[in-house]
């Protein structure tokens, strides 16, 4: 995830600390870029306490003018730079009888470098920077060079920046904020217990961008298709600037041909009924036949639920072929779903949750993004002993890290409105 953030204050405010508990955040161990060069006794004393600070939780290069040459050696790294005020002094006093143009040449073609790096090589760059647009012009001036170039590179990173902080006091107070995420954040329309029109109402007030319709028992709940609820659902996604997505119902009985057939009868039913909704997916669940479990199951076996997957995708994108058809995983690997979507072109629905409450392998997830249109996520916990699913999310750098880079829609899980608004928290501060 290509990130910048800038970290701004004055002398001893504080913005040094704030940006390395930032770095952690993000990464268990950062990369740490610093600048400062030991010129006397004082700056020595300096460095000694930032290293000291520092210890063994940052992979630590020492760069007092060109920090490009560390950062192309880096990849999918979280990278400190402390501070771009000491780099820029440098690159000054190296190069102090050059006029105030081409220091400006210097540091745009500088920024532009930085930029690129940081893209090419899916960086997330926090730096730190001194503000000085609150002192007095400088009585000489080499001083009043450095606060033009100063108060230039910030501006030129501020603009880059994904988030700007300005610190007083040890303090933090944002300035900036652009969400770097390429995904929309969706939720249920089920977050209170309350009608379809009045979740979304809700939500579409909070901003949601996308609403997963759950349509479990739509066809044995009037409710859902009459004429006032379709139009306000209507009257909603057009005002509200949101998407819809729909959760079909779980549990079809697709292993046996009359099961089979009524199950097509009811994807049918609900296209038709849903077909004046602007829907952009309908999501299924990859389910095992009643009474199997993954742990038990065969090849032969899985094979056959394969082919019935397959046969029954297929026939749902003939009579749909414009709707995104999603297959989400339930009890199994995610991997389990690969010859499905694959062989029937359909897409993943990834529920995070569900591979965290099934102990399966995360690492599956990243290579299926791709491929995968949404994704489902809600905390897991131990509550009593046992764990439950559906919760609060925890605040999970190495979850939420998962996402870098997806283009679909996030939908947090949630079944209660101050979960979701904390989980959907958590996803902002991250992204």
């Amino acid at each position: 995830m290509k990130k910048i953030t800038l970290v701004l204050g004055g002398i001893r405010s504080g913005k040094s600390v704030f940006a390395e508990k930032k770095a952690k955040y993000y990464s268990k161990k950062p990369v740490y870029i610093a600048t400062a060069i030991p010129f006397d006794n004082e700056m020595r004393e300096r460095i000694r306490i930032h290293q000291e600070r520092r210890k063994e939780q940052f992979d630590s290069f020492e760069e007092p003018e060109n920090i490009v040459k560390v950062l192309e050696n880096l990849k999918d790294r979280t990278v400190l730079v402390d501070c771009l005020t000491i780099n820029l002094s440098n690159i000054i006093l190296k190069n102090e009888n050059l006029p105030l143009s081409q220091f400006i040449d210097i540091i745009d073609t500088y920024v532009d470098e930085i930029d690129k790096v940081a893209i090419s090589n899916n960086l997330n760059i926090i730096m730190v920077s001194n503000e000085v647009g609150t002192s007095p012009v400088e009585p000489n001036k080499l001083g009043r060079i450095f606060q033009d170039l100063q108060g230039r590179l910030n501006r030129k990173i501020g603009e880059l920046a994904n988030e700007v902080y300005f610190v007083r006091a040890g303090i933090p107070s944002i300035i900036k904020k652009v969400k770097a995420r390429g995904f929309k954040i969706g939720s249920t329309s089920y977050v209170f217990p309350a009608g379809y029109v009045e979740n979304m109402a809700y939500l579409v007030e909070k901003k949601v961008e996308d609403v997963q319709l759950f349509l479990y028992d739509s066809l044995n709940d009037d409710g859902f298709f009459t004429e006032s609820n379709l139009m306000s659902i209507e009257y909603l996604v057009k005002n509200g600037e949101t998407s819809l997505t729909a959760h079909m119902q779980a549990n079809l009985d697709i292993f046996t041909d009359e099961g089979f057939e009524k199950s097509l009868e009811y994807v049918k039913k609900v296209f038709r009924e849903t077909k004046r909704l602007p829907i952009e997916g309908f999501t299924f669940h990859f389910d095992l036949p009643k009474g199997k479990k993954w742990e038990t199951i065969t090849k032969e076996d899985l094979k056959l639920v394969e082919d019935r997957h397959i046969k029954f995708f297929k026939a749902i994108r003939k009579s749909n072929p414009e709707k995104s058809i999603n297959l989400e995983n339930v009890c199994t690997p995610i991997s389990a779903l690969d010859r499905v979507v694959y062989e029937a072109d359909i897409n993943f629905c990834i529920d995070i949750g569900h591979i965290i409450i099934q102990g399966y392998d995360l690492k599956e997830v990243k290579s299926r993004l791709s491929k995968a249109t949404v994704v489902h996520i809600h905390g897991v916990r131990k509550v009593d002993g046992k764990l439950k699913d559906h919760l609060d999310l925890n605040d999970s750098p190495e979850i939420f890290s998962l996402l870098e880079g997806f283009k679909g829609v996030v939908t947090i899980e949630n079944y209660h409105p101050l979960m979701f608004k904390k989980s959907r928290e958590l996803l902002d501060k991250y992204f």
